[in-house]
């Protein structure tokens, strides 16, 4: 079976999808109840792919993100060690020790 390439997601040829069915889950689900329960399984089942598709897209590139900025911050805090305070790492306050 051939599927027709829309903007945002594959639909299967013979059924004419609105636009924002295209851009929303909710819109595919709704147009949906509209079909022969045939092409509603289709319609719902690439309305399912196309969302977990671009779910795993966005949670992957957040992913990359934070690790991204964790080494980043990793990297900013190692160059600090340099500057640090050389001296004694005992601090003598006035009164405690003798």
């Amino acid at each position: 079976m051939s599927l027709l390439y829309t903007r945002a997601m594959l639909v299967p040829p013979g059924i004419a999808v609105a636009p924002e069915a295209r851009d929303s889950i909710d819109e595919a689900l709704a147009l949906s109840e509209g079909l022969v329960p045939f092409q509603a399984e289709q319609v719902i089942g690439v309305a399912r792919v196309a969302f977990d598709q671009a779910f795993t897209g966005v949670v992957g590139t957040a992913a990359l993100m934070l690790i991204a900025v964790a080494l980043d911050v990793r990297r900013m805090l190692a160059g600090q060690e340099g500057a640090k305070d050389k001296g004694s790492s005992e601090r003598r306050v006035d009164g405690c020790r003798g």
